[in-house]
């Protein structure tokens, strides 16, 4: 290896500085290059182009917006006919033999409380509505008018009351419709507040009306054989019946007439 002397390195160091300078005027120029191309010959061009880009795309998507607008008018115009099926369906599977009577000892919770019926609000073939003054586990005011019904009709088909009555209230869940009406210091009271107001659960009482014309208009128009393309099961000891509208989450249907948990959970 030839020895090194101090030229050949000052000789180097020059080359090298003139190399690097060299570099560095290269990469100033061309970065002045590329900035010139980028903002001053297609900076514009790309926006012309952005912007015919965005046009047509808007274009695009108010065409697609347009067709899926009327393709879903289309479909909700259907599916309202599913709709009156699944309810023209669930008035058929109502139990007609579903008892409804309500006793005037059907409000008393504990051996320690009252409970005084006044008599039934409502006692019509498919709702019955009794009114009841029991005690309650307020200091004051501890004394509650209260309205408990039942109905042939589903809360899919009515929209009930359903007030928490004291902490005792799961007692009540046989009851399609529970309702606070008042709060009073004693049962006079509540009577009497009762005798100013006759038109107590006046919305509950007008959707039963509409629902019991529809429900005997659908009785007098359908029969379940009607729909038994859509069966998929029948209680063998009722005959309630399942649809492909229901949804089944064991391989086996249960009836919810002769369960009581089922009955429970339906009602929920």
């Amino acid at each position: 290896m030839a020895k090194i002397t101090v030229a050949q390195i000052l000789e180097t160091r020059e080359v090298i500085e003139e190399l690097s300078k060299a570099r560095d005027e290269e990469r100033e120029k061309r970065d002045k290059e590329i900035y010139h191309l980028k903002w001053d010959i297609y900076r514009e061009k790309i926006k012309r182009i952005e912007k015919e880009r965005d046009n047509a795309i808007c274009a695009v998507e108010a065409t697609r917006d347009n067709a899926i607008a009327e393709k879903n008018q289309e479909i909700q115009s259907h599916h309202t006919l599913i709709q009156q099926a699944k309810r023209i369906l669930e008035i058929l599977s109502l139990d007609e033999n579903e008892p409804l009577a309500i006793g005037d000892d059907e409000a008393k919770l504990r051996t320690e409380s009252l409970s005084e019926s006044l008599g039934y609000l409502l006692d019509d073939d498919y709702l019955k509505i009794k009114l009841f003054i029991v005690t309650n586990r307020k200091p004051k005011n501890k004394y509650s008018l209260i309205a408990l019904g039942r109905s042939l009709f589903h809360d899919v088909l009515i929209k009930y009351p359903d007030a928490y009555i004291d902490d005792l209230n799961d007692l009540y869940s046989r009851f399609k419709l529970r309702a606070i009406l008042q709060f009073a210091s004693t049962p006079d009271e509540l009577k009497a507040w009762l005798a100013k107001h006759p038109m107590i659960l006046k919305n509950t009482l007008e959707q039963y009306n509409q629902v019991k014309l529809e429900y005997i208009a659908t009785k007098q128009e359908y029969e379940i054989d009607d729909f038994k393309e859509l069966i998929t099961w029948t209680c063998p000891q009722c005959n309630n019946f399942r649809t492909t509208f229901d949804y089944e989450s064991v391989d086996t249907p249960q009836c919810y007439r002769h369960d009581p948990y089922i009955d429970m959970i339906r009602r929920q």
